[in-house]
């Protein structure tokens, strides 16, 4: 945590002028646990609250509008938005166009396909390997044991 806020606080000193004469406007979109508004209209979340905290430390005035994703990514391609604050997945195609802080949070998911020639019979052939039979052996076993109790 404390290494992507010092990679913000980059981003921020690199970017902007600390003689604010305006708000910066920040872009953020509805997206719990990061990014939550309630009905005061006011920003709670993993990341609303981190840019409160850098906002606070480093004397920043700020303005939240709220976007989609679609808006946040355009709003700072056409300087629409000074940052976009929320749970932005970090691709290829974005890094080329963004400067990302070093993501804080991985969802962890996969996406599983199927092998190409693997086909029904190969899942067939994968059901007769001897540790498969094996292993529904002793799964057996358990239920017949314990599962008469």
């Amino acid at each position: 945590m404390a290494r992507a806020y010092s990679i913000l606080i980059l981003i921020l000193i690199t970017s902007f002028s600390f003689s604010q004469e305006k708000p910066l406007i920040i872009g953020m979109k509805q997206s719990a646990p990061f990014t939550m508004q309630d009905a005061n209209q006011n920003w709670s979340g993993i990341s609303a609250e981190l840019w409160a905290w850098i906002a606070e430390d480093l004397n920043l005035n700020y303005e939240i509008k709220m976007k989609d994703l679609k808006g946040l990514l355009s709003g700072v391609q056409t300087n629409d938005l000074d940052v976009s604050v929320g749970a932005l997945t970090i691709t290829e195609e974005r890094e080329e166009l963004f400067d990302f802080t070093n993501s804080f949070y991985n969802t962890g998911l996969s996406i599983a396909v199927r092998k190409e020639g693997k086909g029904f019979l190969g899942i067939l052939k994968s059901l007769w390997d001897p540790e498969f039979i094996k292993a529904i052996c002793k799964v057996k076993k358990f239920f017949t044991f314990f599962g008469n109790s």
